[in-house]
């Protein structure tokens, strides 16, 4: 652990003693210590809030594990409870802050094509929030330790989580926790990311993340895709019959006005996709109806800008509107925030002209044809790792002039290319990614 100033650990020490005999202070003084030390991670401060958080998180696994042995060795629930109480008192958040967020309340909806009814697991046991671990494999028979899923959990975790136990068990969590009909896809995603059972049959907190995820997946995806709730389903408030937005606001450093201008953004974006889509309909030589893609398009944006619309209503004492406003203007164009909604769309197209067979991190490449290897971008499937991708990718992009733009030289291998004897784009192909980008970049102009 990092050596905490001297003064702070010493004065919690000795005021402990003065307190009374040196045996009947012992708890009192491991609990000072432990108190400082806590409050010594508050000042790890970093760019961005996700590195503070990773940062502080490191930090309270030394403080957690010096606390553990000085308890006796061995975490037990009792012991795991008052860390947690501990970390609460400087006002720091733990995973049972995330529980209490993101497992609650539990609500039914209806499948409409077997009248079942199916459990909603709070916002966690969704398929409209946090679909982060969605994207990342599960790999057959590979311990827990080489799961993708399991890393991306510890990952999001960290990032938005003050202190999470990673590695260690946390006896207070058990299947006994998840709605009876969602344990069947529990006990079997827990088989698959844990074959070797780790924890003997328990719960680490990324793991926890991960199987309720996982479960989650395969309730509304595989079991039931016709029982869905929208994301202006969930952000209704709790008396009113929704989820509010509490799990929102675990990812938005607790910002009401954070989670207002995500939802408004991607109802912007999509509104700005479905006009280019009948402004390219019109443009075109052949006649195509609307179709389906269109009414989806619309629905969605209609969808999340009603999202925003019940969050400012009902958030509406914790949202500054003339910040708002000011920070929709301000956006620049290479803006990561800006950036996100169109994002999907453009992997796509690199999916499609096979940019992604090798520069991908489930690519199959061997260690010569790596790009990572070559200082090349590399994207992470996951939607977790959205803002990393981001960057890799705005550093390829002119946004003066995205024709100009290093990503398209060397698709079509005009700059040296490593995988160009794999793949080179030909003209009509190059100018196929050009249009992507070019809509990536201006589909939504933030103002």
């Amino acid at each position: 652990m990092k050596k905490l100033e001297f003064t702070t650990v010493a004065a919690a020490v000795l005021t402990c003693l003065l307190l009374g005999g040196v045996a009947a202070a012992e708890e009192d003084c491991v609990e000072a210590e432990t108190r400082a030390a806590i409050a010594e991670s508050r000042q790890a401060p970093r760019e961005t809030d996700e590195e503070t958080v990773t940062i502080r998180n490191q930090r309270l696994q030394e403080v957690f594990r010096a606390y553990v042995q000085k308890q006796g060795g061995c975490a037990t629930d009792a012991v795991i409870r008052r860390f947690n109480a501990l970390v609460k008192e400087q006002g720091l958040t733990n995973f049972d802050d995330f529980l209490a967020a993101m497992t609650q309340p539990v609500r039914y909806v209806t499948d409409p094509a077997s009248n079942a009814r199916v459990p909603i697991y709070g916002a966690l046991g969704s398929d409209t929030i946090n679909p982060w671990l969605a994207a990342a494999a599960v790999i057959e028979d590979k311990p827990l330790e080489e799961q993708p899923m399991y890393h991306t959990a510890i990952r999001a975790l960290q990032e938005n989580v003050d202190f999470v136990l990673i590695g260690v068990r946390d006896p207070s969590l058990s299947l006994k926790m998840l709605p009876p009909e969602m344990v069947p896809n529990a006990k079997a995603a827990y088989a698959q990311l844990n074959p070797q059972n780790k924890f003997d049959g328990g719960f680490d907190h990324p793991l926890f993340y991960c199987v309720v995820r996982e479960a989650a997946e395969k309730l509304f995806r595989e079991d039931h895709p016709e029982a869905k709730i929208t994301m202006a389903d969930l952000v209704v408030p709790e008396a009113q019959g929704g989820f509010g937005i509490q799990s929102c606001l675990l990812c938005h450093e607790r910002d009401h006005a954070g989670v207002y201008l995500r939802l408004l953004r991607q109802g912007m974006y999509l509104e700005a996709k479905a006009a280019d889509l009948l402004a390219a309909q019109a443009a075109s030589s052949v006649v195509a109806p609307q179709g389906e893609e269109h009414s989806h398009i619309k629905a969605e944006a209609k969808m999340f800008l009603l999202a925003a619309e019940r969050v400012r209503e009902n958030s509406a004492d914790k949202i500054d509107m003339a910040r708002v406003r000011k920070l929709l203007a301000s956006e620049a164009r290479g803006n990561v925030e800006r950036l996100k909604p169109g994002y999907d769309d453009f992997v796509a197209a690199l999916k499609q002209f096979q940019c992604m067979n090798c520069h991908s991190s489930e690519a199959q490449v061997d260690e010569n044809s790596d790009p990572a290897q070559y200082g090349a971008y590399v994207l992470q499937p996951s939607a977790y790792h959205k803002t990393d991708n981001i960057v890799a990718l705005a550093g390829l992009i002119d946004f003066a002039d995205v024709r100009k733009s290093r990503l398209l030289a060397k698709a079509m291998n005009r700059l040296d290319h490593a995988g160009a004897d794999q793949v080179t784009l030909t003209d009509e192909q190059a100018e196929k990614l050009h249009l992507a980008l070019r809509q990536w970049l201006e589909s939504y102009q933030g103002e």
